[in-house]
């Protein structure tokens, strides 16, 4: 609802959209920023506002898609390395029979 009271359709999609776009934390964010002061919307400064906290909003998405994909490779290269201990162990074992066969 807008002061004159009406619900607008186009400020329901971008809502929407947005809540898709950046989650709802940004969106509660910004939201409580114009329940304080909804006058502020209104001018240039709150723009660049809203426009700095979607964009650190992103970044902490990207920064925690970021730790879970260091993670997950952290995770690959420690199962490598335990195959690869395996195999060592595996051929060391393998060349002991051979002495025992051949020996």
């Amino acid at each position: 609802m807008f002061k004159d009271g009406q619900a607008r359709p186009e400020n329901l999609q971008f809502t929407v959209c947005f809540l898709v776009d950046y989650g709802a934390s940004a969106f509660q964010k910004i939201f409580k920023n114009f329940l304080a002061n909804d006058n502020e919307l209104l001018t240039g400064e709150c723009n660049n506002t809203i426009s700095r906290e979607l964009e650190e909003e992103k970044l902490r998405k990207i920064e925690t898609e970021v730790k879970e994909k260091e993670r997950i490779i952290l995770s690959k290269d420690e199962e490598i390395d335990k195959y690869k201990e395996t195999t060592t162990n595996l051929e060391n074992r393998l060349r002991e029979l051979e002495v025992d066969v051949n020996g």
